[in-house]
């Protein structure tokens, strides 16, 4: 099975937008309508993620900055704070001229938020070789494992061969790794049970990515899953993103509970 996916083809604009009041940041239609793009699969997006996004030419630093400004403006992207001093964008709803239909949209919740900036992380980082899969993408490219109620957590990793992954959030279990990789076990067995799934784990092209906060509890959970990865048939990535401590630090109890996934 060939699977060609590319972080470069939200959509083929190329129209310039004209009208813009005087000393206004503007960007071409082309250029407003991948950072929608992007915003629409990640759910959100911030300066830092913008800066690796691949686009058909060369954009400065300013050219983005100047593409998301514009686009708060029009009255696409909504913005608020991520962090303290540090904001994300967001879609304000659908924009069927540029082909997005927005089934959520609006500022997240606090755990939205927190497994969304984590897939951006993940996928969007230093070097970024993973393309989070939409549920078009997925239908189109697995059309087997599409189904009512899947997890909005696949991804398309491109490296070598390129692999079909699936992302498991680790934030609510205070540093219960007993737990992670149970449910990380179940998600291996569940995958099992589906031919098409089944037949890519044979072919060495699915994975599993935990992400978690902590380092010390992010190598505790690589060295289980080493002692264990002949019998596992799959393999496991464990990733930890102290960044986003920040943002679990003010949930409530009721949101830390939302978080066990």
């Amino acid at each position: 099975m060939t699977i060609v996916l590319s972080a470069r083809s939200p959509m083929n604009c190329g129209e310039t937008m004209k009208h813009y009041q005087k000393n206004s940041p503007t960007c071409s239609r082309e250029l407003a309508s991948y950072v929608l793009n992007h915003v629409a699969r990640y759910r959100l997006t911030t300066m830092d993620a913008l800066e690796t996004l691949e686009l058909p030419e060369p954009t400065t630093h300013k050219q983005k900055n100047d593409a998301l400004k514009h686009c708060t403006r029009m009255g696409w992207l909504g913005s608020d704070w991520l962090i303290r001093g540090k904001r994300y964008w967001y879609l304000t709803g659908s924009l069927e001229g540029f082909g997005i239909v927005a089934k959520r949209s609006g500022p997240l919740s606090e755990p939205a938020k927190l497994r969304a900036f984590a897939m951006l992380s993940f996928c969007c980082g230093q070097n970024p070789v993973r393309h989070k899969l939409t549920r078009i993408e997925l239908a189109k490219h697995f059309p087997e494992l599409d189904r009512s109620g899947l997890p909005d957590r696949y991804y398309f990793n491109s490296k070598n061969k390129g692999r079909l992954g699936l992302v498991r959030y680790d934030f609510g279990h205070h540093g219960r790794w007993d737990r992670i990789i149970d449910a990380t076990k179940q998600d291996i067995r569940s995958h099992l049970s589906e031919p098409e799934t089944r037949r890519l784990i044979s072919a060495d092209r699915f994975e599993i990515s935990i992400l978690t906060v902590h380092p010390q509890k992010a190598q505790r959970l690589r060295t289980v899953f080493e002692r264990h990865s002949a019998s596992l048939r799959i393999p496991i990535g464990v990733y930890d993103f102290p960044q986003l401590v920040p943002l679990i630090t003010s949930f409530t109890e009721t949101e830390v509970h939302s978080l066990r996934s």
